[in-house]
């Protein structure tokens, strides 16, 4: 509506995997948008070509069923559209908008959209691949460039929550400006601090003056306790539904959920990895403090060249976390130096180094000192 009446509209939602996000947001609601709106393009981008591919041809399957000529009439595909992932419209006797639908990194460029939907980049064994990160990030960028630049835009973000710089946290950090931006959040388990419309404010800038989203301030998320308003809908039928409220109460589950299950999965996840927990389930990702490792465990010691020195521990650990091999957008190596002194009361954890190659070379670490100059431990050394 807000399209139609030459506005510009920002959406981003946020709801747990398997509840319908991309069956409402990315298959049914470009048909009903592009048959409302003939004359404009929509794209529509997603993790993969072969999740591209499927969700193209159910966008394309909806507008070639009998039913949607019924509900908009003046609305059809245009005859050389054969691709089930970039076809053309035709209405009232003219071409109208166009429809494509692409991996990321796809071949949307030189291609323009009025409704951009960017559904999940990356998936949940990626969230912690730096290489994949900058990748989606990237593809947001480019994507954002194919909005029309006459600005009556639609731009939508439907995502499952992984981390606080996934691709929800990267918009809401780096196009703040691009906003005003609502963030709809169902967590699985409803939660009044949680669930509800987020606004996107902008915090002004030492010095500033106070300012509307869009300043070139800092971007904040303020939740509201809020009930879900659902507009009112025209069905196939003809029939228009009326304006309904979605009210949850606290501890509400969303369907297709069982209560019993979705409590039993909270209470393994916050056990075993209540980062997961909070981002994919709740919405609202955390720091990594799970019970593996929590950070408030490490200090920070001066150190001088001499506390380095092999002689200093009676062990050193090395410990190597191998990525997934030589793709480019792979997990890196790690590779972490652990020391254990002569009198044990602490093991010191001395360097860390993160490695983009398949094989991993010990004699290649530096151990560093505080003032950033380092003693190379030979392989000799550290046998």
């Amino acid at each position: 509506r807000r399209i139609e009446s030459g506005q510009r509209a920002r959406l981003i939602v946020s709801v747990p995997p398997r509840v319908g996000k991309t069956q409402l947001v990315s298959r049914l609601f470009p048909a009903w948008f592009m048959g409302r709106n003939p004359h404009l393009s929509t794209m529509s981008a997603t993790l993969n070509a072969k999740n591209a591919g499927s969700i193209g041809d159910d966008v394309l399957g909806y507008i070639k069923h009998p039913d949607y000529a019924k509900v908009f009439p003046r609305v059809s595909l245009s005859g050389s559209s054969k691709s089930k992932t970039e076809f053309k419209l035709f209405s009232d006797g003219e071409l109208g908008g166009e429809y494509g639908s692409y991996g990321r990194g796809g071949g949307y460029t030189g291609r323009g959209a009025h409704l951009l939907i960017v559904d999940d980049l990356m998936k949940e064994t990626e969230v912690d691949s730096e290489a994949v990160l900058s990748e989606a990030h990237k593809a947001v960028q480019a994507l954002s460039s194919r909005l029309d630049p006459e600005d009556v835009t639609c731009w939508i973000i439907v995502n499952t929550r992984y981390r606080e710089n996934d691709v929800i946290g990267y918009v809401l950090s780096e196009y703040s400006a691009d906003g005003p931006w609502e963030v709809v959040s169902a967590p699985l388990i409803a939660d009044h601090t949680l669930s509800g419309v987020l606004g996107v404010k902008v915090k002004p800038e030492d010095g500033e003056a106070t300012q509307g989203a869009g300043g070139s301030g800092e971007a904040t998320v303020e939740a509201q306790i809020a009930d879900h308003v659902l507009p009112p809908q025209l069905q196939l039928n003809g029939e228009w539904m009326p304006e309904t409220l979605w009210h949850r109460e606290d501890g509400d589950v969303l369907e297709p959920y069982k209560q019993r299950n979705a409590f039993a999965r909270r209470e393994m996840l916050l056990r075993t990895n209540p980062q997961e927990w909070w981002g994919q389930y709740q919405c609202s990702p955390v720091a990594a403090t799970g019970n593996m490792v929590d950070p408030s465990w490490f200090g920070t010691w001066e150190v001088t060249p001499q506390a380095l020195l092999r002689s200093t521990y009676a062990r050193l650990f090395v410990s190597v976390d191998t990525g997934e091999g030589k793709s480019a957008t792979g997990a890196r190596s790690a590779i972490g130096i652990y020391g254990e002194p002569q009198a044990p009361a602490y093991r010191y954890f001395l360097d860390l180094q993160a490695v983009e190659e398949d094989r991993v070379a010990v004699d290649a670490i530096r151990l560093r000192d505080a003032s950033g100059t380092g003693v190379r431990f030979d392989q000799a050394d550290m046998s």
